[in-house]
């Protein structure tokens, strides 16, 4: 819920929803913010992200510009996708 590709490093209060939907433990709030903060990568970041403006950029004709994301590699699920 909140290392894998897909999950988006999620703070405490967005992964103890998602989580608290399909699971209950005691003191489980605590445990999640527990595990939110001592996340290496999130530690790095930390700071560091700005609400920065964005800037569009102009395309003269369709198809003069196209973006793509690309991540990768998934975890296949138990349905095989």
């Amino acid at each position: 819920m909140h290392e894998e590709p897909t999950a988006g490093h999620n703070n405490a209060k967005k992964m103890f929803q998602q989580i608290y939907e399909k699971y209950y433990w005691p003191n489980m709030f605590k445990d999640i913010r527990g595990y939110a903060n001592t996340c290496d990568d999130c530690q790095r970041r930390k700071g560091l992200q700005q609400n920065n403006i964005l800037h569009l950029i102009p395309a003269k004709a369709s198809f003069q510009r196209i973006g793509i994301d690309i991540m990768g590699p998934l975890t296949i699920t138990w349905q095989g996708n």
